[in-house]
């Protein structure tokens, strides 16, 4: 976990303190948490070794923006609402 924002209501994201690991085999984030109301619109690719692919669970925001593929190891969405 590179940021836990649970004292803040999960409603911010510091990338200024962020420690990822360069050995993780990926890295995987939610881009638009509907529970709380948070969308992560900026993400910092250049916190993420270039090695390292990354994942993005995108269920929620899937389509309402465009995407730069090229910068992700897979994109998923599910349809569970």
């Amino acid at each position: 976990m590179v940021e836990n924002t649970e004292n803040i209501g999960y409603t911010n994201v510091r990338f200024d303190n962020w420690n990822v690991n360069p050995n993780a085999d990926f890295f995987h984030y939610v881009d638009n948490e509907t529970a709380n109301g948070f969308e992560l619109n900026d993400f910092p690719f250049d916190k993420v070794p270039e090695s390292q692919p990354i994942v993005c669970d995108m269920s929620s925001s899937f389509l309402t923006k465009p995407i730069d593929w090229s910068k992700y190891g897979m994109v998923y969405a599910a349809s569970q609402k």
